[in-house]
């Protein structure tokens, strides 16, 4: 594609109205909560600090910013509930869409050789995850916070669509195509569920799960990118597999606020199934609410936005004669939603 042809305004305009109605709603609803869930005033003034970092979405950067303090008048005490400390990753994604169209733009990237894009953003994917472990391991681990030494993963999903976009994927589909590689990768992803806060014989698994989880999900991808009669492929096309990743924004914003309220300490005479079905019942609630309250009709308003094709000049390459704009529906990109937060991240 030509740099020229890039609409970074309408590229705003469609990620403000797909992200940011269903968190400003979730901020102004925990914060109508905020007297009933934090009675005493300290930590009430906490929460509210944490509600404005998501709304500013620099709640990823708040080690580094704030440490243990806050605005308000507020300090952290030790034993202080976060309800917000999953949107360090919102932040984290609102960054990478702040810097990857510019560098589209001003780097012409789309015109340059795809080859070497694709290379460029493999050594830039190996030397973010190569820095990360050095500031965690022999610097500072708060300076992890910084949005560019999480961007490994949108680096690998750069990389797979230049692939895909320009057809380098017949050079290595043979290795994608494997069964084994796909179950490989849902396996990983659901082993992280079990040891992202664990360590066995020195390894920290609650560092190494941005990586590991990044190329399992890479992996995946690919995989689903290219087959859609293996094994896998026909289970993520199962439609509770499908209608669940249409609800996994809510459910990633929704799912940590719910279960922090929803918990033995506040209810102590609750059994643990208890606190289970209640946690399950209102995070589907608000889930559903949250996607066809304030999602779907959100995402009309993308029509106001609509990216148009630039006019073909007659006699060009593709032999098409000149025709008027004609509105496209490009796709918009992917939110990335992981259920919990870096160990440096709140």
């Amino acid at each position: 594609g030509k740099t020229d042809s890039l609409d970074i305004k309408a590229f705003y305009g469609r990620r403000a109205v797909r992200i940011m109605p269903a968190p400003l709603v979730m901020v102004l609803v925990v914060f109508l909560f905020s007297w009933h869930i934090m009675p005493d005033e300290m930590d009430r003034r906490y929460l509210w600090f944490e509600l404005a970092l998501v709304l500013l979405y620099i709640y990823n950067l708040r080690p580094i910013l704030f440490g243990d303090n806050a605005w308000f008048g507020a300090e952290r005490a030790a034993d202080t509930t976060t309800y917000m400390a999953h949107t360090w990753s919102l932040a984290v994604e609102e960054h990478f869409y702040m810097v990857w169209p510019f560098l589209l733009k001003w780097m012409k990237l789309p015109e340059l050789n795809p080859k070497k894009v694709v290379k460029g953003l493999l050594v830039f994917y190996v030397a973010v995850t190569a820095i990360r472990y050095v500031l965690d391991r022999m610097v500072d681990p708060d300076l992890v916070s910084i949005s560019l030494f999480t961007f490994d993963g949108f680096a690998l999903g750069a990389a797979l669509a230049f692939m895909f976009h320009h057809n380098l994927w017949s050079e290595v589909r043979k290795w994608f195509r494997l069964e084994w590689l796909a179950i490989g990768g849902l396996a990983v992803l659901a082993i992280d569920l079990l040891l992202r806060d664990q360590r066995y014989d020195g390894i920290d698994y609650s560092y190494w799960y941005i990586t590991y989880c990044g190329l399992a999900s890479a992996a995946l991808i690919a995989y689903l990118y290219d087959n859609d009669w293996g094994l896998t492929a026909k289970l993520m096309a199962l439609p509770p597999v499908v209608y669940i990743g249409k609800l996994s924004y809510s459910l990633y914003l929704w799912h940590v606020p719910v279960q922090v309220y929803i918990s033995s300490d506040r209810f102590p005479e609750w059994s643990t199934l208890q606190i289970i079905v209640v946690e399950q019942v209102l995070t589907f609630a608000a889930v559903l609410a949250s996607y066809y309250g304030v999602e779907m009709p959100a995402r009309k308003l993308r029509k106001y936005f609509v990216v148009a094709t630039p006019k073909v000049e007659s006699g060009d390459a593709a032999g098409e004669p000149a025709s008027a704009e004609r509105p496209v529906d490009r796709p918009s990109g992917t939110e990335s939603s992981p259920t919990d937060r870096p160990r440096t991240g709140g």
